[in-house]
């Protein structure tokens, strides 16, 4: 469980934490995953992302601002956490989330209490 004020590392976001384990026959060498896994994650895979949920769901283009904002902020705050290819999709997805809730929550106005 990590607190307030523990340093996040990059293997808190790996997708192996948020996917079931499937029993699967390895077919490359774990090496060659390590070396896979370490590589940064690629704009294009990112973008390809956002565009198929864009297409999938009533998607803003505010919402992807905001995710933005919120993965740099939170590579900001933790400079030992850096996007791979094994973490990069729970993070986009977090924040994904945490972007629709702030920009479509609806809030109560004033008036809704006089």
């Amino acid at each position: 469980q990590k607190g307030r004020g523990v340093p996040l590392r990059a293997a808190d976001f790996d997708e192996v934490n948020f996917a079931e384990q499937l029993n699967c026959r390895r077919r490359f060498s774990l090496s060659q995953l390590w070396r896979y896994f370490r590589q940064p994650a690629l704009v294009d895979e990112i973008y390809q992302l956002l565009k198929n949920i864009a297409a999938l769901s009533e998607f803003k283009k505010e919402m992807a601002v905001l995710a933005a904002i919120y993965t740099e902020r939170l590579l900001k705050r933790h400079p030992a956490l850096r996007l791979t290819k094994k973490n990069w999709r729970p993070i986009l997805i977090a924040a994904l989330h945490l972007a629709s809730k702030t920009w479509e929550d609806v809030h109560a106005w004033n008036s809704d209490f006089s």
